[in-house]
C-alpha cells in the first residue's frame, strides 16, 4: 500500500504547473469580453487557480470539450449570431461538462442546466414526450435569452454569469448590502458574500477560456475540431410528422438511432411526440442528400416564401410558427408594409401550421384593453407567476421602458396594474 502511495505521489509531481502560452493582451481580451477589468490579473485567488494549472486540468478540460463536440458548430454559430460573447461557451462547459442530458439534483437540466420554472418562462416543453431543456437548440436560445436580460438587468456580462448561477435575487440583494458589484470584493473568500461554489464559478469559465486561448494545447492536441472548425458538421433541423418513431425516422434517413438519440436528447421517448402534427429533428446535415434523394415530404432548414394578397408579418409569424423578430433578422431589409410577389427567407418548417386565415385561432391576451397599436401604451393585470423579466419578455418593453412607465417597477405583485408599451 505505501508502495502505491508514493507511485501516486511521485507521478503527480512530474505534473508540473503549467505555463499558459498566451500573450497578457489576450488574457486582458478574454476578461474584457466579461467585462472584468484588467486589474483583476492581480486578485490572489485567480492567480493561484491559474497557476496550478497542470497536464491533468489540461486533460480534463479537452476531454469535457468533446464531450460536446457534436454541438459545437451550433453553439458557436448561435452565440456569433447573438451579443453573447464568445467566453460564454465555456459556461455551458462548466454549467454541464457538455453532457447534454445531465440532470442535477436541484432539477436543473440541459447544456444550460436551465431550471423548471425558467423553462416555463421561456416556453420550453417538459412532459412525457420531451424535456426542451434537453434540446440542445432550443436550450441554447434560452440560455442567450436569459442572459441578455440578466445584463441589462445588471450591466456587466461576469454580473450577468454570477446571476445565472446564484439566481438574480441573491445577486442584486448581495450587491445591496455591500455597496459595490467589484468582482474582487464578490467573490472574496474572506467576506463569502456568495456561495463558494459561485465565487469559483467565474474564475473557471474564465480559466477554460484562457485554456482555449493556448495554441500549444489546440495544435499539441490536435484539437482545433473542439471549437467548430472545420471538420465538425452542423446539426440541422428537420420536420417529420407528429408520433413517428424514431426507428422509422433511422431507416427513413440511413443513420443509426443511437446517433438520432445523441442528436436528440430531448425525446424522451422512441417516437415524436404525437400531439404535434409535425416536430422537429436534428440530424448532421451530411444526411440532409439521403432526404433529397428519397423525396422525402419533409421540410429541412431556411426555406423562400413569397408574399400573397393580404398577408401581414403577424399572419405569416402565426402560419409558420415563427417569431416577427426572427423574420426580421432573416429579412434585414424586409420592411414593415410587405410587396406581393416579394420573396422572403423563412426558418424551419415549409407547411404552414395554418391553411386559412379563416382557421387562425385567436390568442387569450391579458389585458384590459382592446388590443393596442404598435407604441400605444396600454395596462396590464399581473399574474401568480409574474416576475419583471417575463412581463419584459412577454411585450417585448426593455426593463428600463417599464421602469420608465411605471415609477415602483421592478416590485410587482398579484393584482398590480402596470402600464406596459405595445
Amino acid at each position: 500500500m505505501k508502495k502505491i502511495f508514493l507511485i501516486i505521489a511521485l507521478f503527480l509531481t512530474l505534473l508540473d504547473a503549467k505555463e499558459l502560452k498566451l500573450s497578457k493582451l489576450d488574457e486582458i481580451r478574454i476578461l474584457s469580453s466579461l467585462d472584468i477589468d484588467a486589474s483583476y490579473m492581480n486578485d490572489a485567488k485567480y492567480i493561484k487557480m491559474k497557476n496550478n494549472i497542470d497536464e491533468l486540468k489540461v486533460i480534463y478540460f479537452l476531454r469535457t470539450l468533446k464531450k460536446g463536440d457534436i454541438f459545437m458548430p451550433n453553439l458557436h454559430e448561435l452565440l456569433g449570431e447573438s451579443q453573447i460573447p464568445d467566453t460564454f461557451l465555456y459556461m455551458a462547459m462548466i454549467e454541464s461538462r457538455f453532457l447534454a442530458d445531465v440532470k442535477s439534483h436541484k432539477n436543473a437540466a440541459g447544456l444550460w442546466q436551465i431550471m423548471p420554472l425558467t423553462a416555463k418562462k421561456f416556453s420550453l416543453k417538459i412532459n412525457h414526450s420531451v424535456d426542451e431543456r434537453l434540446d440542445p437548440i432550443k436550450s441554447t436560445k434560452v440560455a442567450i435569452k436569459y442572459l441578455n436580460y440578466l445584463h441589462e438587468r445588471f450591466g456587466k456580462w461576469y454580473l450577468a454569469a454570477i446571476a445565472y448561477n446564484c439566481g438574480e435575487t441573491k445577486l442584486a440583494r448581495v450587491i445591496r448590502k455591500i455597496g459595490t458589484d467589484d468582482l474582487s470584493v464578490l467573490v472574496d473568500d474572506n467576506n463569502k458574500h456568495l456561495p463558494q461554489e459561485t465565487r469559483d464559478y467565474i474564475r473557471r469559465i474564465v480559466i477554460a477560456a484562457l485554456l482555449a486561448y493556448d495554441d500549444e494545447i489546440i495544435i499539441k492536441n490536435n484539437a482545433n475540431h473542439l471549437f467548430g472548425n472545420c471538420t465538425n458538421s452542423k446539426l440541422v433541423e428537420v420536420f417529420f410528422s407528429g408520433g413517428m418513431s424514431l426507428d422509422t425516422i433511422s431507416k427513413k434517413v440511413g443513420i443509426s438511432l443511437k446517433k438520432i438519440k445523441t442528436c436528440n436528447p430531448h425525446l424522451l421517448n422512441s417516437k415524436l411526440p404525437s400531439y404535434k402534427k409535425k416536430y422537429h429533428v436534428y440530424l448532421p446535415e451530411e444526411y440532409l442528400d439521403n432526404l433529397r434523394d428519397g423525396n422525402q415530404r419533409i421540410s429541412v432548414g431556411r426555406f423562400t416564401y413569397t408574399i400573397k394578397s393580404g398577408d401581414t408579418l403577424s399572419l405569416i409569424s402565426k402560419k409558420f410558427n415563427i417569431r416577427i423578430e426572427a423574420i426580421k433578422n432573416l429579412n434585414p431589409n424586409l420592411k414593415e408594409i410587405l410587396r406581393i410577389g416579394e420573396n422572403i427567407i423563412l426558418m424551419g418548417d415549409s407547411t404552414p401550421e395554418l391553411q386559412s386565415p379563416k382557421v387562425e385561432k385567436k390568442q387569450k391576451i391579458q389585458i384590459v384593453q382592446n388590443e393596442p397599436k404598435s407604441g400605444e401604451i396600454f395596462t396590464y393585470f399581473v399574474q401568480k407567476d409574474d416576475t419583471p423579466y417575463s412581463i419584459s419578455l412577454k411585450f417585448n418593453n426593455t426593463l428600463s421602458t417599464l421602469t420608465e412607465l411605471n415609477p415602483n417597477f421592478p416590485k410587482i405583485k398579484e393584482g398590480m396594474a402596470i402600464k406596459v408599451k405595445h
